[in-house]
């Protein structure tokens, strides 16, 4: 882990020749999950003009009102899906626009993280470079679990959730090694997602590095403040809406977005801040700790 830890960090921020030696067609982002993706989406939508101005396409998408979106998501769910002939439509107009305009597309929406084979499928024929970021496992399970809670309807308390990691590989190896058999190994970017290192350094002039963006541009768009995007719910709202699962209409997309931006709101008021060993019993953690370290 700690080898692993260190060749990300090494690559964090790296200059345009090092990074970006040879044009692409196409440059993703792929998550994965709870690593700063909303961040990075909402800042490249809100800089469409000066990414354009440097040559890249980035298609417009929604975002809520909490600032939060999935990205090129209408994309990526056709994949997951399985629905081929619309994921094919999508990508085949965001291809032709960046095409008339002699700009390098850029997409960004964690839902393709795991479908590496059917996006492949759709891009042969296409110079593509893969970005993605990777998050310390013990960070990730309790992020995966709040953002389970919080937009996927999980009722199961967190010490399930671990029993259950124990049991699975959250180290996402196999993924990116399937990436980069499809799409080979210098055309695969991972960097660490590391908290401490954004809040000197944001995640969003890392990613504009990793694109190939001039120092200059970077210095002049990058955000002023660490701000965090689609932060994990406060323990206590955390728990409400874990209870409220039990109970709550998964087609009632109006009510459950509501009852979303209202614990949303309330979290991020608080700042709070907590780690998966403060939840967990010594015994739980350890055992943890020594399946992931």
């Amino acid at each position: 882990m700690k080898k692993i830890i260190n060749f990300f960090k090494s690559a964090k921020i790296q200059n345009k020749e090092d990074s970006f030696i040879k044009k692409y067609d196409i440059i993703v982002h792929i998550g994965a999950g709870k690593t700063g993706s909303s961040a990075i989406q909402k800042f490249l939508l809100q800089n469409r003009d000066v990414l354009a101005k440097q040559n890249f396409y980035y298609p417009e998408h929604e975002l809520d009102k909490n600032g939060i979106s999935g990205g090129h998501s209408l994309f990526g769910f056709s994949l997951v899906n399985n629905e081929i002939e619309k994921a094919e439509a999508i990508f085949k107009s965001y291809v032709a626009l960046a095409k008339e305009k002699n700009m390098t597309l850029l997409l960004s929406a964690e839902s393709l993280f795991n479908y590496h084979g059917r996006f492949h499928a759709l891009t042969k024929g296409y110079n593509c470079k893969i970005i993605s970021f990777f998050r310390e496992p013990l960070e990730a399970i309790l992020s995966s679990y709040n953002q389970s809670v919080k937009r996927h309807f999980d009722t199961m308390p967190l010490g399930e959730v671990c029993n259950k990691a124990l049991s699975m590989n959250m180290m996402n190896s196999g993924v990116y090694g399937k990436w980069i058999e499809l799409f080979g190994k210098e055309n695969v970017t991972i960097l660490e997602y590391d908290l401490d290192y954004f809040k000197k350094h944001s995640i969003q002039e890392v990613f504009l590095a990793q694109i190939g963006l001039d120092a200059k541009t970077i210095q002049n768009i990058k955000p002023k403040e660490f701000q965090q995007i689609n932060r994990s719910y406060a323990l206590a709202e955390l728990e409400f809406k874990r209870v409220l699962n039990h109970i709550l209409d998964k087609e009632n997309n109006q009510e459950n977005n509501e009852i979303d931006w209202a614990l949303q709101n309330l979290s991020d008021k608080k700042q709070e801040t907590y780690n998966l060993v403060d939840q967990l019993s010594s015994d739980m953690y350890n055992v943890l700790n020594e399946k992931f370290k």
